[in-house]
């Protein structure tokens, strides 16, 4: 048994709108001006087309007073009421808290203190991605440079996952 059909028939035996219906006859999507021959054992399947949720854009109000929060993070105002600015700051961390870019790590490390610490970790790097970290390799590098510097194996794999 076959039957000749305009998909738009199909659309109103539903409570879906026709221009938010996508209908599919066997898994392939059909126009709701065309018509489909229908057979026995045919799937046919009609959904409703999602709304998108517009999203609304607010204007802030500009505020040209007001101090940003890296601007108001930056000073400091000593006991005395005198402002200090970064430029004369001084160092509140030692060496072994501060990677090489300045900022502050997380566990401290005296394999970082040591001039060939950037060395050490450039090979550190290349070696694990040429081998891997788990290499047996990396493991040799990472006790001859706890050897070197006479720190704990476990600092050494710090300044390398920490760096």
């Amino acid at each position: 048994m076959r039957e000749r059909m305009k998909v738009s028939r199909l659309i109103a035996y539903t409570r879906i709108e026709p221009e938010r219906a996508i209908v599919r006859v066997n898994g392939v999507r059909k126009d709701h001006l065309q018509s489909v021959v229908i057979h026995r054992g045919d799937q046919i399947t009609v959904r409703r087309l999602k709304k998108r949720r517009k999203i609304r854009r607010t204007k802030r109000p500009s505020r040209p007073h007001r101090i940003k929060k890296t601007q108001r993070e930056q000073i400091l105002i000593l006991p005395s009421g005198e402002k200090v600015g970064p430029e004369a700051w001084i160092d509140a961390l030692p060496d072994q808290w501060l990677k090489h870019d300045g900022s502050v790590a997380v566990e401290p490390s005296f394999v970082r203190c040591d001039p060939r610490a950037e060395q050490w970790y450039s090979t550190l790097k290349q070696i694990a991605a040429r081998f891997g970290y788990e290499s047996d390799e990396f493991r040799a590098y990472a006790r001859h440079i706890a050897e070197l510097s006479k720190s704990p194996i476990g600092e050494v794999y710090t300044l390398f996952w920490s760096h």
